[in-house]
């Protein structure tokens, strides 16, 4: 869907689509390789994290660096696996 919207804007060429969206900061190439990186966790059978989707969109509407993102999310994942940590305990 992401993928049709983004080829089909005027002037850009599908060499310049990959470039972009594989690298790009914009919101369009994150919203694309999120939904490429869905798409491969549904395949491998990957267990989806409930609260995940509305943390990133949480990110988005923050307007955040890569590295503020980055530290975001090591930070929710980390404190997730030691709930589950003590939770298996």
């Amino acid at each position: 869907m992401i993928f049709a919207a983004l080829c089909a804007s005027p002037g850009r060429e599908l060499k310049d689509f990959a470039m972009v969206t594989f690298s790009g900061n914009d919101p369009a190439s994150r919203a694309w390789r999120r939904e490429q990186m869905e798409l491969s966790n549904d395949i491998e059978g990957l267990p989806r994290d409930p609260h995940a989707d509305a943390m990133i969109a949480g990110l988005d509407a923050l307007d955040l660096t890569d590295e503020q993102r980055i530290a975001a999310m090591k930070s929710y994942f980390i404190a997730l696996a030691e709930a589950q940590r003590v939770r298996a305990a």
